[in-house]
């Protein structure tokens, strides 16, 4: 927070806990990317925000939805083998599953006068598997490595680092594409006596 107050002193900014958080009443968006699929049950919280903004007011978050990519299935494997199971067995469970793009409709149509729902994958082109590493390392990877230090850390590292080599495969020119899924929601608050 202090380098958003930094870079855009005309701003206000707060830290708030978002399983508490209700926006006022004269707040026309609320945006969210990458945050909600931290939270247990993360679609009672945006059902609840969507509730609670003024009509026609605007919901819009992204969430990854790449826990059944090979990415972060290594990850949990990796987890799970006897060398890391007792410090690294239930760290998976840090993020909560994305529910399906009709789940999250049925949730929040009741509520809006629009509801749109998309799931985009991104390929992002990297210079190597080290570089899925550090795109991974301050988000999905990161329960993981905070959890190890010095030696054991290198080596949950390298170990994945073998996985990502396996299952995306380097190009003519060295590089690598690595697909990201992402899911979208974009929700109008409508008033309540009027929408379905």
């Amino acid at each position: 927070m202090k380098k958003a107050r930094k870079k855009w002193p005309d701003l206000h900014f707060e830290e708030v806990d978002v399983t508490r958080w209700a926006p006022d009443l004269v707040t026309d968006l609320v945006f969210s990317n990458a945050m909600f699929q931290w939270l247990p049950n993360h679609y009672l919280h945006v059902q609840r925000i969507l509730r609670e903004m003024r009509i026609n007011a605007v919901l819009a978050l992204q969430m990854p939805d790449n826990l059944r990519e090979p990415s972060h299935r290594g990850m949990a494997e990796l987890a799970s083998r006897p060398r890391w199971r007792d410090k690294l067995g239930l760290v998976g469970n840090a993020r909560s599953p994305i529910l399906s793009p009709a789940e999250y409709h049925a949730l929040l149509v009741p509520l809006a006068c629009r509801v749109d729902v998309w799931r985009t994958i991104y390929h992002h082109h990297l210079s190597s598997h080290a570089a899925i590493i550090d795109m991974l390392s301050t988000t999905g990877l990161k329960p993981y490595i905070v959890s190890l230090a010095g030696d054991e850390r290198i080596e949950f590292l390298e170990s994945y680092l073998q996985l990502s080599e396996k299952h995306y495969p380097v190009m003519a020119d060295g590089s690598v594409l690595f697909p990201f899924p992402r899911l979208f929601i974009l929700a109008i608050r409508g008033d309540s006596a009027a929408v379905r």
